[in-house]
C-alpha cells in the first residue's frame, strides 16, 4: 500500500506541480485537539483495522445494509436527526496501483484530490457528489492492498464541514 501511496503521491505532483512542489499538507491531531475538547464524545476504533477517530456523542450507529455491506461499507453513523451521517467503507484494491485508483476516483467525478500525511500515515483526500449531496473523503491504507475510506455528508453544512475536518485530524493508529 505504501507503493500505492507513493505513486499517488507522483501522479498528484505531476498534476498539481505548482501545489505540491512547495510542501505537502500535514494533518495532526494536536493541532485541533483543543478545539476538539469543546465537542463531547470519545475515541473508537474502527472495526479492528488498528484505527481509531474521534467520534462525537451527537453521532449513533445506523444500521449496515446488504447493499452497502457488499459495496465495502462497515459502519455508518448519523446525528439524530440524519443531518450529518459518516461512512466507513474498507476496500480491497488488489493489484489496482496508485494511476488507476486516482483515475477511478476522477471517472466517479471526485474532485479536488489531494495527498497528505494525516498524523505521521499517508492519506488522499477527495470530494465527491452524488445525487446531489457533497462529501468529504478521506482515504487511508491499513495494509498492503487494502484501504479505508471515511466519507463525511453532507458537506453543504458549514458547521458540518468544520467539524468534519476536526474528526479527520483525529483520525490515527489506534492505541
Amino acid at each position: 500500500m505504501k507503493k500505492l501511496f507513493a505513486l499517488l503521491l507522483a501522479l498528484c505532483l505531476m498534476l498539481c506541480a505548482c501545489a505540491y512542489a512547495e510542501e505537502t499538507n500535514e494533518i495532526n491531531w494536536a493541532d485541533v485537539e483543543e478545539k476538539a475538547a469543546q465537542i463531547e464524545g470519545q475515541f473508537a476504533p474502527i472495526a479492528d483495522l488498528g484505527v481509531m477517530m474521534y467520534i462525537p456523542s451527537i453521532f449513533g450507529s445506523v444500521e449496515v445494509s446488504d447493499e452497502q455491506k457488499a459495496a465495502g461499507v462497515i459502519a455508518l453513523l448519523s446525528t439524530a436527526d440524519g443531518a450529518g451521517r459518516i461512512s466507513f467503507t474498507y476496500q480491497d484494491l488488489g493489484e489496482m496501483d496508485g494511476d488507476a485508483f486516482v483515475a477511478e476516483l476522477e471517472k466517479a467525478g471526485a474532485t479536488d484530490i489531494e495527498v497528505a500525511v494525516l498524523n505521521g500515515r499517508n492519506a488522499l483526500s477527495y470530494d465527491l457528489v452524488v445525487n446531489g449531496v457533497k462529501s468529504s473523503n478521506v482515504v487511508i491504507d491499513v495494509d498492503e492492498t487494502k484501504i479505508l475510506t471515511i466519507s463525511f455528508a453532507p458537506m453543504d453544512d458549514e458547521g458540518f464541514a468544520e467539524l468534519a475536518g476536526i474528526l479527520t485530524a483525529s483520525i490515527q493508529d489506534a492505541q
